[in-house]
């Protein structure tokens, strides 16, 4: 819980949750914290944002209708920040499905960097789903096509 609170108050005073967010990943990755820590640490600097995005929707109070909406779309974004914490927080603490799920991901790939070569990360993750998807729309045209010629 501590380290909710450190991290919503750190990107608040500072305004910058990505530099936040890196900084304990630079923990993470140099094994100075784990997985397990990281997750609260993350989580605090999301909501530690919506602070930052309230306040940047107060500078639009001198138009009354870019107001509204700024200041909606600063509450959305607190909504979405809190809800995810709120749900996923205790799941994550009970079952520490996110620290298992990276550590799925970390095997998926040798992650060793290499100078001239980038690892394609999202497209590892993202490729078995992709194909599928690309897939069911050829199976779906394919469908329609034959829909369209049978009208005929």
């Amino acid at each position: 819980m501590r380290a909710i609170v450190l991290a919503i108050k750190e990107p608040t005073l500072h305004y910058l949750k990505k530099l936040t967010t890196n900084q304990f990943f630079v923990l993470l990755l140099s094994a100075v914290i784990r997985v397990r820590q990281a997750v609260p640490i993350v989580m605090g600097a999301n909501i530690g944002t919506s602070v930052t995005n309230t306040i940047v929707s107060l500078m639009q109070a001198s138009d009354r209708n870019e107001f509204r909406r700024a200041f909606a779309a600063a509450t959305v974004h607190d909504m979405f920040n809190w809800l995810t914490v709120i749900v996923l927080l205790p799941i994550e603490v009970t079952f520490h499905f996110l620290e298992k799920i990276t550590d799925k991901l970390m095997t998926l790939q040798e992650w060793k960097q290499d100078k001239g070569k980038q690892t394609e990360f999202l497209q590892t993750l993202t490729k078995p789903l992709t194909d599928a998807i690309i897939k069911v729309g050829t199976v779906m045209s394919h469908y329609e096509v034959q829909i369209i010629q049978k009208r005929k």
